[in-house]
């Protein structure tokens, strides 16, 4: 089975593409919706995070406080590397459990930092969704109700755009409108469809 890994940029539209890869029958596996599936659920990794970051991260109902932790992280690059040293493994495992049970002829594994965490022999291909960085700033900023400023942090802590863009294998350009997505994400699955059946 083809294994295509999805990534790109804060801001650039990797949950609209892969929305429009699953509208075409493809199984989609989410690193971050597995992410948040850890943090919300396994005590001992809850547990680990209150006793690393203290009783601020632990919100009132026992759940990870996202903006705290978020803010801690993209401050303080030691506090970044231990959240990844703790979740990534915890990921990568259950991406690999999901694998197993997927049933179109490829799969499209998104992963925001693919390129930062690579893992050998779990990703056949790499699809790059592009964007200026201007741009992924201003999106993700309305698209969170953030602080443009604070979103120009986090992408300073992700892999430089050119960077990203000589890794790919496929790209989508993600400047247009949905139309143009659209187009972009059919013309692959076709790609895919056919690689896949060889």
């Amino acid at each position: 089975m083809l294994r295509v890994g999805l990534t790109g940029g804060i801001g650039s539209g990797k949950t609209t593409v892969s929305k429009l890869f699953s509208e075409l029958g493809v199984n989609v596996i989410d690193a971050d919706d597995i992410s948040r599936e850890i943090t919300n659920t396994d005590k001992k990794v809850i547990e680990q995070i209150k006793h690393h970051f203290g009783a601020d991260a632990i919100t009132s109902d026992d759940k990870i406080d996202r903006q705290f932790l978020r803010n801690k992280v993209f401050e303080d690059e030691s506090s970044r590397a231990w959240l990844e040293d703790l979740l990534h493994p915890l990921v990568y495992d259950q991406i690999r459990e999901k694998l197993k049970l997927v049933t179109s002829g490829y799969c499209i594994i998104s992963i925001p930092l693919l390129l930062e965490t690579y893992s050998d022999g779990l990703i056949d291909r790499i699809l790059v969704v592009d964007l200026p960085v201007e741009k992924q700033i201003l999106r993700a900023a309305w698209r969170d109700s953030s602080d443009p400023e604070s979103i120009k942090q986090i992408t300073k802590t992700q892999i430089e755009r050119t960077k990203r863009i000589s890794m790919a294998d496929d790209i989508i350009n993600n400047e247009g409108d949905i139309d143009s997505l659209r187009e972009q994400v059919i013309k692959l699955h076709e790609f895919y469809t056919s690689l896949s059946s060889q």
